[in-house]
């Protein structure tokens, strides 16, 4: 049988490397600190509640639940809703000072005053629902309804809080190309490399998303949960967020809880004439099953 301990510590090491290359040396820090905890006889507050986690039957396996970064988000919503968190005073997202040693000490406080309520934390899988991500997916909507001039109907698999079904909402400027509302509280630039995009006029008449797991972003509980797993030094991201919450708040979308195979299958299997259809996605396809995947592009392809 694979020892607990030694699976946390590798896909520990894993993320923290992810972390440091990243831009989050503050949760780079935090996790080695758990490795460490992890590789003592007596498991430290850190690896303690990496170790109850696993024993509770939610991380199996930790790489595919992705362990170490449920772990470190979930210390972030604790921070992020208590004013008397200790670690608020080392985490740039909560007006703290950056620094990663001294986060590590207060992560260590928290995990041993209240080890409950980190393992409690975890349960929440990892959704990063990035919209920076609508410049690319934007760019192609354009794209497509400059050659199909049609009102668009935008269907999402993987739609975690539905903010890139927004992506209308939002306002791109690439050079002389630029589109979207000029008063949007979110604003994409400087995302394109290469290549002009090309506006078209796009009037979106549909919002369609699915989730394993959706997130209600109308609710506290569903915005610091998208909150907490931004990094805790990237503000820019964070006020991109706050910003597509707004948004978000103005433009209220139903993301249905289902497989994005058999969803995708009911809502392609009546046609909607009259419009142009645009099915996408956002950093999802490789949390499926080859079959699972499979399921989708045939979908698509016969519909």
């Amino acid at each position: 049988m694979t020892d607990p301990a030694e699976s946390l510590r590798e896909a520990c090491r894993f993320q923290a490397q992810v972390c440091a290359a990243g831009g989050s040396p503050t949760w780079a820090a935090v996790i080695e600190a758990a490795v460490a905890d992890l590789s003592t006889m007596t498991p430290g507050p850190l690896g303690s509640v990496l170790l109850a986690d696993a024993d509770r039957g939610a991380a199996v396996d930790p790489w595919r639940t992705n362990a170490p970064l449920r772990f470190v988000g979930a210390l972030h919503r604790l921070a992020l809703g208590d004013p008397a968190s200790p670690l608020r005073a080392w985490l740039p997202s909560t007006g703290g000072t950056f620094d990663p040693q001294a986060a590590v000490a207060a992560a260590r406080t928290v995990a041993s005053a209240s080890p409950a309520a980190v393992v409690a934390a975890m349960v929440a899988a990892v959704q990063t629902n990035e919209v920076g991500r609508a410049a690319a997916l934007s760019a192609a909507v354009h794209a497509a309804a400059a050659r199909h001039p049609l009102p668009v109907r935008l269907v999402e698999i993987g739609a975690s809080g539905g903010l890139n079904l927004r992506l209308d909402r939002v306002r791109v400027e690439a050079g002389a190309a630029a589109w979207g509302p000029v008063d949007s509280p979110v604003r994409l630039d400087g995302c394109f490399v290469a290549g002009t995009p090309i506006p078209a006029e796009v009037a979106v008449v549909a919002r369609r998303g699915c989730d394993l797991d959706p997130i209600d972003v109308m609710t506290d509980v569903g915005r610091d949960l998208l909150r907490s797993f931004v990094w805790p030094e990237q503000l820019d991201r964070m006020a991109r967020l706050d910003a597509a919450l707004a948004v978000a708040r103005a433009e209220p979308v139903v993301v249905e809880r289902s497989a994005a195979g058999p969803w995708l299958e009911r809502v392609l299997a009546s046609p909607a004439p009259g419009t142009l259809t645009v099915v996408f996605h956002s950093v999802f396809a490789f949390y499926l099953q080859p079959h699972e995947w499979t399921q989708v592009v045939e979908t698509v392809t016969a519909a």
